[in-house]
């Protein structure tokens, strides 16, 4: 409950170093603005932390007065973590400080640092680690995430390159977190995202990067994408990991090395990278640009930095951004056709579908060596919608959401949890894996009241009751905000659903898997023109919850209204539901309108037996 008046905020101003923001202060507009332009939330204070004593500060008014509470590091998480309305944002952006140890191979950063902060100072030294791939990235969000980037077949992810952290929990102790300190908690810390406290500094291991690196693009017509993309593939499994090589498809941008009149056209883009000079390359370069007839190519000598920020005016902050991602093993000819197939549908002229190449080194540790369990990942799918007109939102958010569809079948299931978006809750589990149960049990230890909720939330551990129980509510939230997405990936790929036969259910049957489902979803829109479904009650007991409530609905075919009671029964495992039942009481309703013996028992004498 928020209990904090004006008078306490001004006491709360008073105490810090650094600065207190409220609506109608100058900049309070500017600190609420974050990359992603969708994202409009309204903080009843930010707090632009000078140091840790500002951080543990806020934290303990956030606990204290029962305020919502976001951490913003660099602002650029696509679902808007960094803020909350009506709460409390710890704003660590003026903590930016990057200190290199050239001797150690050190790095020790401070949480609200970019990557643009990292690379020019590490550079100075020609020393890097892995980030990502713009360079107004916050560091501390990409590394609690997982963190991949040009440098991660080589040289692992960000977190992987972790060595220690300072990190300020929720009850206001300040840890130093490494593998012999707290080690469930630096296990936790890499990869499970910002769910167990503020980390005010990384300390990171640095590696002879640069100055100058190969890097550049090949440019193919659309028209070749299939071709491209096979020979691309087959490459991938000779690959060595000193060479990286994505896949891009977009409409071409006004390079200077494209002719004039391949500016705007549909075109696959094959980014490569190597911290290699380029004779080292070289054949492989010219082997990539043999794939196809190229419209353009220009691969060579650059500085690293140059690299890091050469897709900068591609991604900059403002415009509304919407992703879906999927995790895969390999590139099935079916999952290349529908890559394809929504690339030359793309919504408007700044949308891409990119395919990051990881392997390598990013491969090899073991899925429980750190929270990031993901390692099997070959391709990280990101659907980057991009546009600027609100009221473009729905056609460009439609066409992101039908191509996740189209390509789940081919994808692993999985997903990195830095690109999930803010209507993708229901997914957590999916980016944790078989580490979630681990994560949670930490989570319970470290943040027993789940201060640190403004993210893609890892609950604290609760009985296993009381976990599957929260999966049916959520469920049923995603049910009555339309959000059929969400909605199935609450279920096992496998899951068996069943409601009754029925004249008065025409969306009634047995229905196998999440496609299954989606088609039952299906049937359910053409068959009613409204429907409600109102739970009244859950009775939950290990891995079986019940669902009692009260559901209406218009039959298109009739035009009749119906009302029943029903009783829905799951079956959970692992998190996930396995197994859906539903019975309805329709007998009064079909005495009413249709002649003849009920076709289903109702509801209480089926609880009856």
């Amino acid at each position: 409950m928020n209990t904090a008046t004006n008078d306490q905020l001004k006491g709360l101003r008073t105490s810090l170093r650094g600065q207190l923001l409220q609506a109608g202060d100058a900049g309070y507009d500017a600190a609420r603005a974050i990359w992603n332009g969708m994202i409009d939330r309204r903080p009843a204070a930010i707090v632009r932390c000078a140091g840790p004593a500002d951080v543990l500060t806020a934290l303990a008014y956030a606990r204290d007065h029962g305020l919502s509470l976001a951490v913003r590091g660099g602002g650029h998480n696509i679902a808007g973590s960094a803020l909350c309305d009506d709460g409390l944002v710890i704003d660590l952006s003026a903590m930016n400080s990057v200190q290199i140890d050239p001797q150690q191979r050190r790095a020790y950063v401070e949480g609200g640092a970019t990557l643009h902060d990292f690379d020019h100072e590490a550079q100075a030294y020609a020393l890097a680690t892995p980030l990502g791939i713009n360079s107004t990235t916050g560091v501390a969000g990409l590394t609690l995430g997982g963190g991949f980037g040009w440098l991660s077949r080589t040289l692992g992810l960000a977190a992987d390159n972790l060595l220690a952290a300072d990190l300020i929990t929720a009850d206001g102790r300040r840890l130093h977190v490494s593998a012999t300190e707290h080690p469930d908690l630096f296990w936790a810390i890499r990869g499970g995202g910002g769910n167990f406290g503020v980390v005010t500094r990384f300390e990171f291991q640095l590696h002879p990067v640069g100055p100058d690196v190969t890097a550049g693009l090949v440019v193919f017509p659309l028209a070749q994408a299939k071709a491209v993309l096979a020979q691309y593939r087959a490459f991938v499994d000779e690959m060595p990991d000193e060479l990286t090589v994505w896949a891009v498809l977009r409409q071409a941008p006004p390079l200077p090395f494209l002719p004039p009149a391949v500016h705007g056209q549909d075109v696959l883009v094959l980014p490569i990278f190597s911290r290699q000079p380029p004779d080292a390359v070289q054949h492989a370069i010219d082997r990539i640009a043999h794939f196809g007839a190229p419209l353009g190519m220009h691969v060579g000598a650059m500085p690293y930095v140059a690299w890091q920020q050469a897709f900068d005016p591609l991604l900059a902050p403002g415009a509304r951004n919407y992703w879906k991602s999927h995790n895969f093993t390999q590139l099935s000819d079916q999952a290349i056709d529908t890559v394809i197939h929504y690339a030359s549908k793309l919504p408007t002229p700044q949308c891409e579908i990119f395919l990051g190449l990881l392997g390598g080194q990013a491969g090899r540790p073991a899925p429980g060596d750190t929270a990031y369990p993901h390692r099997d990942a070959l391709y990280v799918m990101n659907v980057h919608t991009r546009w600027e007109d609100p009221a473009d939102d729905a056609r460009c958010i439609n066409w992101a959401r039908d191509f996740f569809s189209a390509s789940a079948p081919y994808a692993t299931g999985s997903v990195y949890v830095n690109f999930l978006t803010q209507d993708e809750s229901g997914r957590t589990a999916d980016a944790y894996g078989a580490n979630y149960q681990r994560l949670a049990q930490i989570k319970r230890q470290y943040d027993p009241d789940n201060l640190f909720r403004t993210n893609q939330n890892i609950r604290p551990a609760s009985s296993a009751t009381d976990e599957n129980k929260q999966v049916v509510i959520d469920g049923y939230r995603d049910y009555k905000n339309g959000d059929i997405q969400s909605l199935l990936t609450r279920y096992h790929e496998n899951a068996e659903w069943s409601t009754p036969e029925s004249e008065l259910l025409p969306f009634s049957g047995n229905f196998h898997g999440k496609s299954g489902i989606a088609q039952f979803f299906a049937k359910l829109d053409a068959s009613v023109q409204t429907i409600r479904f109102e739970p009244k009650q859950f009775i939950a007991e290990g891995d079986k919850v019940v669902v009692i409530g009260e559901a209406s609905w218009l039959a298109k075919p009739t035009g009749r209204a119906y009302d029943s009671s029903w009783v829905h029964a799951f079956t959970l495992r692992d998190g996930k539901v396995a197994r859906f039942e539903a019975l309805y009481d329709t007998a009064a309703s079909e005495r009413a309108f249709q002649p003849g013996p009920t076709a289903q028992p109702s509801v209480a004498s089926e609880l009856h037996h």
